[in-house]
């Protein structure tokens, strides 16, 4: 169990560190999301090759795709997936609780949206479990 605690403080400070740098500037991809939406005609956008690059695009496939949605305990809605094969999900903290919406294609045999759920209640409890 100090073991996990470690890890879990360890996972939590590098979460904090990665927000701090993209809110200070230093993640790119909301840039590169606003020189993309400035291009307006088809011209700009055939000519901005980093925007067709299988790297940039490989990058912006986001098979999880999540947002804090609070004020919490009054929050009600969600939102679904961005690729095929992904999930949706956003949450709301509140005072006595976490609120998920999970969403997925049923058309797509890789996702179960009841089956991700039951995953994040175990690793929620396995959490609580680690920190009591």
């Amino acid at each position: 169990t100090i073991e996990k605690q470690r890890l879990l403080q360890k996972a939590i400070q590098t979460h904090l560190e990665y927000m701090m740098a993209a809110s200070a500037g230093k993640g790119v991809d909301r840039h590169l999301l606003g020189l993309r939406s400035m291009m307006q005609t088809p011209e700009e956008q055939k000519s901005a090759h980093i925007f067709q690059d299988p790297s940039y695009i490989q990058s912006m496939y986001f098979r999880l795709s999540s947002s804090n949605m609070s004020p919490g305990d009054n929050f009600w809605g969600g939102f679904g997936p961005v690729v095929p094969e992904g999930y949706g999900i956003n949450y709301a903290i509140g005072k006595e609780g976490i609120k998920f919406s999970i969403s997925s294609l049923r058309t797509c045999k890789e996702t179960d949206s009841k089956a991700f759920r039951e995953t994040i209640l175990g690793a929620l409890r396995d959490m609580k479990k680690t920190l009591a």
